[in-house]
């Protein structure tokens, strides 16, 4: 008798045991089968597009070119308004640093910091770095060039390294459809400055 009630108990043992390790087993692969093989997203390289686009202003080069000056896209721009770091800063040069903030509907404000990297208004090119914390790093490069009399090709540049997951879905998002409509947001803006002749951001 006392043998028969050791095996009883040794085959619960195992019972319990096979259990324990059925139900681990569960709750390790509910979400997804291969998450516990995958590394973590954060050990997972982000993700960066660079695009291009390119429209005309009805206005000679000198005078095209300041529209794309910190100061200067405040007169086509609604809501821009750069804060220079120092009163220095002011005056435009190569390492001139402002700061951004907007405010997205339903979302907390964003504040990014820009930097001056080339300033050439003789050969109408001016380029910035800014920085979203958390989200992305931009090079944005403008280039203008005389297409004809009165005219000036301005060509514009972006390019998007993310920082993190978010930053992936905005990157995933910049397709060439959508950054094409951005920049010309930015032609119909500016023709309608012109037209009006009064700044959009006072």
């Amino acid at each position: 008798m006392k043998n028969r009630f050791t095996s009883i108990s040794l085959v619960v043992s195992r019972l319990l045991a096979v259990g324990s390790l059925l139900a681990f087993t569960a709750r390790a692969f509910s979400a997804d089968p291969a998450a516990s093989m995958m590394p973590s997203s954060s050990s997972l390289p982000h993700l960066s597009v660079t695009r291009t686009h390119s429209f005309t202003v009805p206005l000679p080069k000198p005078n095209a070119f300041i529209l794309f000056e910190p100061v200067g896209e405040k007169l086509w721009a609604e809501g821009w308004s750069p804060v220079f770091a120092t009163p220095d800063d002011a005056t435009l040069s190569d390492n001139t640093i402002f700061t951004r903030t907007v405010t997205h509907q339903g979302k907390p404000a964003q504040t990014s910091t820009w930097l001056v990297t080339r300033y050439d208004r003789p050969g109408g090119v001016i380029e910035y770095r800014a920085v979203v914390p958390g989200l992305r790093v931009s090079r944005i490069t403008v280039r203008c060039r005389e297409s004809r009399e009165s005219e000036t090709l301005v060509e514009v540049t972006y390019r998007h390294t993310s920082l993190s997951n978010e930053g992936d879905l905005f990157v995933q998002g910049m397709t060439e459809e959508h950054y094409r409509a951005s920049i010309e947001e930015w032609n119909t803006a500016i023709r309608a400055y012109l037209a009006r002749g009064t700044p959009a951001t006072p």
